[in-house]
């Protein structure tokens, strides 16, 4: 189920493969890009590979998937879903999404977590989309903000978590 290609206006989100290691390792080797990110920056391409193995990995288990984000034929950066979780009102589901820096602010953001929240809240079900955003992360909690995400609570590490429930 969430191997699939969810298409918007501009934007194209299909799972990562081993392929696109190479459009994704510059990505993560930015240090911006990775400052707000529970990563390092990558120093080496195998690097990203592995950040794939993993993902591809969780994706067999439907507990987790991460598409590469694809605008005019270029990879531009990653997003998908962490995890699911069942609560007592529902099954709830966080996102993630990291973008190359050249296409900050130009509305990207807003239509790829869109599409992720249209499709767990249509195909999947789900009640729930959460975002873990670090307090400095201005832009992040912005954008969930513009998209009627609440801010419920900090977790064990000071990060905002952010809800958007399904009506």
């Amino acid at each position: 189920m969430l191997d699939t290609t969810l298409k918007t206006e501009h934007l194209i989100l299909s799972p990562l493969t081993q392929k696109d290691a190479e459009f994704m390792f510059p990505i993560w080797a930015n240090t911006e890009v990775t400052h707000f990110m529970d990563i390092d920056p990558f120093k080496e391409i195998k690097q990203a590979q592995d950040m794939i193995a993993l993902f591809q990995q969780l994706i067999l288990s439907d507990s987790a998937v991460r598409y590469k984000i694809t605008y005019n034929n270029h990879i531009i950066g990653s997003a998908g879903y962490n995890e699911f979780t069942i609560t007592n009102s529902g099954k709830s589901v966080e996102v993630g999404y990291e973008l190359a820096k050249k296409y900050w602010r130009k509305g990207f953001g807003t239509e790829l977590l869109n599409a992720l929240c249209s499709y767990v809240f249509e195909t999947l079900n789900c009640t729930e989309v959460t975002a873990n955003i670090a307090p400095g992360n201005k832009a992040s909690q912005n954008l969930v903000k513009k998209l009627n995400f609440k801010l419920i609570s900090t977790d064990s590490e000071g990060d905002y978590i952010f809800s958007n429930i399904r009506k």
